[in-house]
């Protein structure tokens, strides 16, 4: 999936870090935050899940943690 990063009222969608993620499984992964060139980082306001290559999907997250 890409994760995007939306900020300053717009998401960004030429930039983003591919991740892998497992139905059922808790995965961990870092964002390289260098690949978002585009983005404020001072004001992210949405962080999105889009499945690459399908439309009309839905993602269910159980849990998002930062460190």
């Amino acid at each position: 999936v890409a994760a995007i990063l939306g900020a300053d009222g717009s998401d960004v969608w030429g930039n983003y870090n591919a991740v892998t993620i497992t139905e059922g499984a808790w995965t961990e992964f870092n964002l390289d935050l260098s690949n978002y060139p585009d983005v404020n980082l001072a004001n992210v306001t949405r962080w999105i899940f889009k499945v690459e290559g399908v439309t009309g999907t839905t993602i269910y997250v159980d849990r998002v943690g930062f460190n």
